[in-house]
């Protein structure tokens, strides 16, 4: 997913949950998002025994 379509979902109010091997383009977009307002952080990464991985959720910030 691009940083623009993830801009869009976001600004429909949309939630992301990011897993630790999403790929670095796409950990990096959203840390762009973030960091311009267009999101923000609802659970910060973190390990979870039923993802067996690291994952962190992202909410959309309505405009």
């Amino acid at each position: 997913m691009t940083k623009d379509e993830m801009a869009v979902g976001f600004s429909q109010g949309r939630r992301l949950i990011q897993e630790e091997w999403s790929a670095p383009d796409e950990i990096k977009a959203v840390d762009e998002c973030i960091a311009d307002g267009k999101c923000a952080v609802e659970d910060d990464w973190r390990y979870h025994d039923n993802f067996q991985c690291e994952r962190r959720i992202v909410v959309g910030v309505k405009p």
